[in-house]
C-alpha cells in the first residue's frame, strides 16, 4: 500500500504531504517537475513544501525499480488558496452638517492586496473602482443616517473581501435669516434688504402683507408696496425646516416717522 495526502492551505501557510506506506524507506515525491525525497519510517513519512504560489497541484510519489516491490505510486491533488484578508473602512468626520465632503480611508489586514475597490453607499455601488490606496470622497450626502461599505476585488494572492459597515450620520444645515431695522419718513415706501445663508425664495411679512424675496449670493430686497401711516410695524419671517435645512424665525421693525 502506498498512498500520498495533502491538506489544501490558505497563505501565507504551505502545504505538507503526508506518505503512508507499509514498508519503510526511500519514496520520491514529484511536483511538477521537481523530485523531493521522503523518508518513511513506522509507515509514514511527511515533507515539508515551501514557496509554493496560489494554485492547484498534483503530486505524486513513487518507489522506483524496487527489487522486491517493483514500481508502484500514488497521485493526490491540493490547492494553495488566496491570502484572507481584513478590510477595514473608516472616516474622520462621521457626522458631517449637509453640504461637507466626508473622505473615507481603507486598511487591510495583512498589508499588500493590490487592484480595486468599489464602495457602495446605502446599498447602491458609487460606478467608481479605486485603485487599492487612495482615499473616497463622499458629496451631497443628504440630511440623515447613511451606510457605507466597500468590496475589494481580489488579485492573484489575496482573495475578495467586503469591510465593516460605516454610518454616517449627517446633520441639517443651519439657515440664517437676518434682516436689518428699516426706518422711512411718511409717505415714503421703504425697500427691505434680507440676507440668508442659503440662496432661494423666502416669504416676509410687513404687518399683515407677505412678499416674496429670492436670495442670490445670500442676499436680496424688496420694496414694501403700500404707504403705512406713521408707527412701528412688525418684519417677520417663520421658515419652515427641510430635508436638509433647519427652519428659521426672527423679526425687526418697520418704522414710518412723521414728516413735519
Amino acid at each position: 500500500v502506498l498512498r500520498v495526502e495533502v491538506d489544501n492551505v490558505t497563505l501565507p501557510d504551505q502545504p505538507i504531504a503526508y506518505v503512508y506506506s507499509d514498508v519503510d524507506g526511500h519514496y520520491n515525491l514529484t511536483l511538477g517537475t521537481e523530485i523531493f525525497d521522503v523518508n518513511v519510517e513506522n509507515g509514514v513519512g511527511t515533507y515539508q513544501f515551501s514557496g509554493l504560489d496560489v494554485g492547484k497541484y498534483i503530486v505524486i510519489v513513487s518507489r522506483i525499480d524496487d527489487p522486491v516491490y517493483k514500481t508502484t505510486f500514488n497521485t493526490t491533488e491540493f490547492e494553495v488558496n488566496k491570502y484572507l484578508n481584513t478590510l477595514t473602512i473608516s472616516t474622520e468626520t462621521p457626522n458631517p452638517t449637509y453640504g461637507e465632503d466626508v473622505t473615507i480611508t481603507h486598511t487591510f489586514d495583512p498589508t499588500g492586496p493590490t487592484g480595486n475597490i468599489i464602495y457602495y453607499v446605502d446599498g447602491s455601488a458609487t460606478g467608481t473602482e479605486l485603485d487599492v490606496g487612495q482615499n473616497f470622497t463622499l458629496s451631497g450626502l443628504g440630511a440623515g443616517e447613511h451606510y457605507v461599505i466597500a468590496k475589494y476585488g481580489g488579485d492573484g494572492k489575496y482573495g475578495e473581501s467586503t469591510s465593516n459597515n460605516l454610518t454616517i450620520t449627517v446633520a441639517k444645515a443651519s439657515l440664517n435669516i437676518a434682516v436689518a431695522d428699516v426706518t422711512v419718513n411718511y409717505p415714503d415706501k421703504g425697500t427691505i434688504k434680507v440676507n440668508a445663508t442659503v440662496d432661494g425664495k423666502y416669504t416676509i411679512r410687513v404687518k399683515d402683507t407677505d412678499y416674496e424675496v429670492t436670495i442670490t449670493d445670500g442676499e436680496g430686497s424688496f420694496e414694501v408696496d403700500e404707504v403705512l401711516a406713521a408707527g412701528t410695524y412688525a418684519i417677520t419671517w417663520n421658515v419652515a425646516e427641510t430635508a436638509n435645512y433647519t427652519g428659521a424665525t426672527g423679526s425687526a421693525n418697520y418704522i414710518v416717522l412723521h414728516t413735519q
